[in-house]
């Protein structure tokens, strides 16, 4: 009666996974089984896909440089709205001491609509952009130096083509 007492069911259970635990730690100490630390980790295989990927952009740039350089486009102008549909893509909402960068292609136009939200503006999309653009370079800097709350969204490049083609492509059957 003795011994079927230390054989039920839970001391059988516990014999087993103290034999598991005793192999895996013994398991952990062969050599010949790669620990670890020998392995890539994910940290190391984004820091090299970086890697490559800087490397492709310097060749690139050196092969093709002269084409890829706009001297033209200045942070005046990109304040103006050059290059984005002549909306200004910078805007900064002093209520809440916010400062939002659009980039084209980039779920801007969502932002924008929070943004407008947020501030329960009842003026449209293009109206509340132009009201709370950013006019100058100073006008800028003087916004910096009050410490905003500044961000702005990205995507991967693919997307944003494929993106930009999807809305050429919706923009065609319109017509």
């Amino acid at each position: 009666m003795e011994q079927a007492k230390l054989l039920c069911p839970k001391t059988i259970s516990l014999i087993l996974l103290a034999s598991v635990m005793v192999l895996i730690w013994l398991y952990s100490w062969d050599s010949n089984v790669p620990s670890h630390s020998n392995r890539p980790s994910y940290v190391d295989t984004w820091t090299q896909e970086q890697s490559k990927r800087k490397s492709r952009i310097e060749k690139v740039c050196q092969e093709h440089g002269d084409q890829l350089y706009y001297d033209n486009l200045t942070l005046s102008r990109m304040l103006q709205g050059a290059g984005a549909g002549d909306q200004n893509t910078i805007i900064f909402i002093p209520k809440y001491n916010i400062l939002y960068c659009g980039i084209p292609k980039c779920g801007t136009t969502s932002w924008y609509e929070d943004l407008r939200k947020l501030e329960v503006s009842n003026l449209e999309l293009v109206p509340f952009m132009k009201h709370f653009k950013i006019e100058s370079t100073e006008a800028l800097l003087r916004i910096l130096e009050g410490t905003p709350v500044s961000f702005t969204n990205v995507r991967h490049p693919f997307e944003r083509l494929v993106s930009a083609y999807l809305m050429i492509m919706d923009m065609s059957k319109e017509e």
